[in-house]
Parts: structure tokens; C-alpha cells; sequence
């Protein structure tokens, strides 16, 4: 069976950071235009849709920093780095955009206006202004980061990026679920990504862990943000833990979601992430697993790795791949030495919109 062409897809890909920017707190999400054919021909727009640390001309175009550095940066105001973006269906019928990446914002979310851009009606939007009188604007902060044992290169210490938004309906409610990577990416055997979750009846929050924490707000003893596990490695995690995905997925983070009917008529979802494999002396892999809700409405996945040929070997009968509740549909591969995915890149999210797609795009921004 060829696999199907069809509405609401979320389209990860992979962009290469240009210069340092990204170093000063210099980074924009940019978006760009396809003709909604299998052959895509991405044009981008003439602005980005946001940025962080960085002053906008009359035309919405990155001209000079706000402030100086990162460190200036990150004291004087609450923005979310301008990466890792994420849009997803709100239950309203509207789109919204969640981004971010460790301090000073954490992930921040938007809602999308029918141009697709910021909508002049998003709740939370805050902003500050530099002594040399240039304004930084942020948005409704949904998760805050987390207090790192290994974080010494992060700012403050803490980490926290890759956010993604699931909205799916369970128990006759319709909830929201922010996923969110603690730890540190990007660095083979040695990484301590961590993703964890909570979930909201509302787009802008607040999210709430199984112990009804907020991902966005402090413990006033532990001085970390709620967020339950959702997958680790099983290094230090009872194997019993629904959370411990195996002890050769090191660092499993950056998820997706994409939803498709089986061959009986059943819907299947399936969440993607990237790891480094134990296995294979730290080669990084895109991993996926099936996801399931509890009697409580939480997530989780199953034991078993989830391979693309279950989806493309459908059988003729079947129903073609839907994505109603999905945040993004990725190519997924089983681990292998062939399924390796860049150890380093930047995120992006397309998305359908009448008869265009929209990709969504993040990069440091070079000056």
C-alpha cells in the first residue's frame, strides 16, 4: 500500500545553526510557505514570527542585539530562546505555536492567528525595556527548567527545552499534554536528557504533574518545577518504571506525536525521540514506541520498539493515516546502524492551513 497524502501533518525536519548567536541569546523561528503537493516548494517568509534578544526594523526583520550578551540577557528578561518550535490544533479550532529552550523563559506558548503569526490576542504577552530603550516581548511561560546536578553550562544551571503540545481527549475530557526535556543534550554516552510531562485543559495552562505541580512554577524546598516522567533510561530506574524505556536509550528526549488507523480499524499513536544507543557505542538514533493512557488519563509507552514498516505495510484494505490529534508526523525508523540522525541540529513543524503548508523553522540568527 503507498503510504497516503493527508491533511493536518506535522512535518519535522532538521536545519544546520549558522554563527554564535544562539550563545547571546540571538535566535529566531522563521516560517515558510509550501504548495501543499507531494513535491513541496518551501518559500520563506519576508520575517520571522519571533526572536529572542534581538531589536525588529519597521518590516519585523532581526536587525541588533537587545542586550549585549546572554548574561544580561537572561537577568533582564523572561523570553523563551527562539528555538524548538512546536504548533499543534487547540480543541477551540485554532493553532498555536510553543517554543523554547532552558533560560531565562523556558517554553512559552501563542496563539496563531489565521496568517499564521502571533495573534495580537494571545494571553500572557509581557515585555521589558533595555536601558537603550529597545523592548523585548515574551509570552505566556508554560514550563520552567530544571534544576541540572549537571547543568554547569547552562544558564543558572538549569535545563529544559524541545517542548511539544498532544492535544487528545480522554475520559470525556479534553486535555492538553506539554512534554518538556530535562537535562543535557548532544553528547553521546554522557547525555542526561529526561522528558517529562503535564497536562492542562487549557493551551496556556497551567500544566499540572500526577502530583499536581506546576511545570511553571518553583517548589518552594526543592526549587524545581513539577513535570512527571514520562521517558528515561532505565540506568538508574526500576525496570518496573513505565517510564524506563531500556537501559541502551541513553537520553531520550525531543519527542513528536503522529496518530494513524491499522489495519482493523484501530488508532495507533506513536511518539518519536532521539537517543544515544547504548548498543552501538553511543551512535545517535531516532527511537518510537507506541503511547497509551492509563485509568488516570496519563501517558505511557509500550516495551516494544515501534518500526515505520507497521505503518507502511498496511494492509490495501485499511484505512489511510489520520492525524487529528497528532503535534507532528515523523519519518520513524527502528534502531540501527543505519537509522542515525545528526547528534546536533535545530527543530522546525509544518503544519496545514487551507491549501498551504506552513514550516515552522528555528535557528540562531547570524549577525
Amino acid at each position: 500500500m503507498e503510504p497516503k497524502w493527508v491533511p493536518s501533518l506535522r512535518l519535522p525536519h532538521t536545519v544546520p545553526c549558522r554563527g554564535d548567536g544562539a550563545e547571546m541569546g540571538a535566535a529566531c523561528i522563521g516560517r515558510a510557505v509550501g504548495n501543499g503537493s507531494r513535491d513541496e516548494i518551501w518559500v520563506s517568509d519576508d520575517k520571522p514570527v519571533t526572536c529572542s534578544n534581538l531589536i525588529l526594523d519597521a518590516d519585523g526583520m532581526p536587525t541588533t542585539l537587545v542586550y549585549p550578551n546572554e548574561q544580561e540577557w537572561t537577568a533582564e528578561t523572561t523570553q523563551a530562546l527562539g528555538i524548538d518550535p512546536d504548533v499543534f490544533d487547540g480543541f477551540d479550532g485554532n493553532l498555536y505555536l510553543v517554543w523554547g529552550s532552558h533560560m531565562p523563559g523556558g517554553a512559552q506558548v501563542v496563539l496563531l492567528g489565521d496568517d499564521g503569526f502571533i495573534s495580537p490576542n494571545t494571553v500572557g504577552k509581557t515585555s521589558v525595556t533595555s536601558d537603550s530603550g529597545e523592548v523585548a516581548e515574551a509570552y505566556k511561560i508554560v514550563a520552567t527548567c530544571y534544576s541540572d546536578p549537571n547543568g554547569a553550562d547552562f544558564p543558572e544551571g538549569r535545563t529544559g527545552e524541545a517542548p511539544a503540545v498532544l492535544p487528545k481527549e480522554c475520559g470525556g475530557t479534553q486535555y492538553y499534554y506539554l512534554f518538556w526535556t530535562w537535562g543535557a543534550c548532544c553528547n553521546g554516552l554522557a547525555s542526561t536528557y529526561e522528558t517529562v510531562m503535564g497536562r492542562s485543559t487549557s493551551p496556556f495552562g497551567p500544566y499540572v504533574d500526577k502530583n499536581g505541580m506546576d511545570m511553571a512554577v518553583l517548589d518552594s524546598t526543592t526549587q524545581n518545577p513539577g513535570g512527571s516522567y514520562f521517558l528515561r533510561s532505565a540506568l538508574n530506574v526500576s525496570a518496573s518504571d513505565k517510564s524506563a524505556i531500556g537501559s541502551r536509550y541513553i537520553g531520550p528526549g525531543h519527542v513528536a506525536f503522529f496518530e494513524y488507523t491499522d489495519a482493523v480499524g484501530e488508532p495507533v499513536m506513536i511518539v518519536t525521540f532521539h537517543f544515544y544507543d547504548a548498543a552501538q557505542q553511543g551512535t545517535a538514533l531516532l527511537g518510537a514506541r507506541r503511547v497509551f493512557f492509563d485509568s488516570s488519563c496519563w501517558p505511557y509507552v509500550d516495551g516494544q520498539t515501534w518500526g515505520v514498516n507497521e505503518l507502511f505495510n498496511l494492509a490495501s484494505t485499511s484505512a489511510p493515516p489520520t492525524s487529528r490529534e497528532t503535534t507532528k508526523v515523523s519519518e520513524t525508523v527502528e534502531p540501527s546502524s543505519t537509522s542515525s540522525v545528526p547528534p546536533s541540529y535545530s527543530s522546525a513543524a509544518a503544519f496545514l492551513s487551507a491549501q498551504s503548508f506552513f514550516l515552522y523553522l528555528s535557528s540562531s540568527w547570524w549577525l
